[in-house]
Formats: structure tokens, C-alpha cells, sequence
């Protein structure tokens, strides 16, 4: 493995600060960032649903990663598998130059699992 940093959001999360992309590339940075995708806002969402019994405005849509990354002069990937990812995580790590890895995750049981872990966080 190379010294290249590696980095991970959330597909929401990653948009937050996704113009950043035009620095990290004008200053010839080179690391991997992964995103989970499930187009939401989920970390929002699902406190949202245990606060309140529902959601609002955190739906994404589904961007396409790999222009958007093009567009900034970085290379996007998404995969569909561990096989895909695990092969794109190498090359990524061993090329200069920015990759964003496009992972699509499932997230539908978070609330569940928050709940049972932290009972008492969310009232």
C-alpha cells in the first residue's frame, strides 16, 4: 500500500464539502475518499424518525459521481460489489491524483439498531 490518504462519508455527508474537490485537485493532492451511498441524508433521517416518528427533506438524488468528480479534474468510480471495490481501492491508492469510490450501502435497519444501542439518547 502506498502513503496516500484515504478518506469515507456518507453520500450526504460527502456534499457538504464535495466543492472542495476543486482545491484538493488545483493543489495536486492525491487521495482515495469512499463514499456510502444510500441517497439520503441518513444520519439525519433516521434521527429524525426516532425524535419524531417521521421524516423530511433527506432524500438525495441519485448524482452520478463519476462526472461530478470529472468535472473537478478527479476520478470517480462506482461499484457494485466487494470484487469492484476491492479492485478499485488498490488501483486508487497506488495512482496519484484524487479517486472518490462510489459504494452503494443499505441502511434501512440503522434506526433499529439505534434504538436498541442508545435507548435513552433520543427521546
Amino acid at each position: 500500500m502506498s502513503s496516500q490518504d484515504f478518506h469515507d462519508a456518507g453520500d450526504g455527508g460527502f456534499l457538504f464539502s464535495a466543492q472542495e474537490l476543486e482545491t484538493a485537485t488545483r493543489l495536486g493532492l492525491s487521495f482515495t475518499h469512499v463514499i456510502m451511498r444510500d441517497n439520503t441524508y441518513d444520519m439525519v433521517g433516521f434521527q429524525e424518525q426516532l425524535k419524531y416518528g417521521r421524516t423530511s427533506g433527506v432524500q438525495l438524488g441519485d448524482y452520478d459521481i463519476a462526472h461530478y468528480a470529472a468535472a473537478f479534474g478527479a476520478k470517480g468510480i462506482r461499484v457494485s460489489g466487494m470484487t469492484e471495490f476491492e479492485s478499485a481501492l488498490k488501483q486508487s491508492l497506488n495512482e496519484p491524483g484524487i479517486t472518490i469510490i462510489d459504494v452503494v450501502v443499505d441502511y434501512s435497519r440503522n434506526t433499529e439498531l439505534f434504538a436498541q444501542l442508545h435507548e435513552d439518547v433520543v427521546e
